[in-house]
């Protein structure tokens, strides 16, 4: 055994547990953003059920966004994702939700 081992603070073993709690973090705060999201005031106040965005899973979801209104968000707000309305929930934060509910209540009620 290495002199050093004992400083090392999880085993080998440890770190398949270790990388499914972080997995499950990382599940936790997008669940998290996508409940802020939908109860952001902007949000709410967009005509239309936005129930979907909660009760989808996984990193990506569908915003039920067209396509043109997908092109105003991109030009508009800067705002990327794939032309059918795809978008990573993973790469949403506290700082850009707000954002993102301004850009689709624009999107919603302007471009439609």
């Amino acid at each position: 055994m290495h002199p050093l081992t004992h400083l090392w603070p999880i085993s080998m073993l440890d770190v398949g547990e270790l990388l499914n709690i972080f997995e499950q973090v990382g599940l936790f705060k997008i669940k998290i953003l996508c409940l802020y999201l939908f109860h952001f005031p902007n949000l709410a106040g967009t005509p239309g059920d936005w129930s979907h965005i909660i009760k989808q899973i996984g990193m990506f979801t569908f915003t039920g966004l067209n396509s043109e209104q997908v092109a105003f968000m991109t030009k508009e707000y800067h705002i990327y994702m794939t032309s059918d309305g795809r978008i990573s929930t993973a790469g949403l934060s506290s700082k850009t939700v707000p954002h993102l509910a301004d850009a689709i209540h624009a999107a919603v009620t302007r471009a439609a």
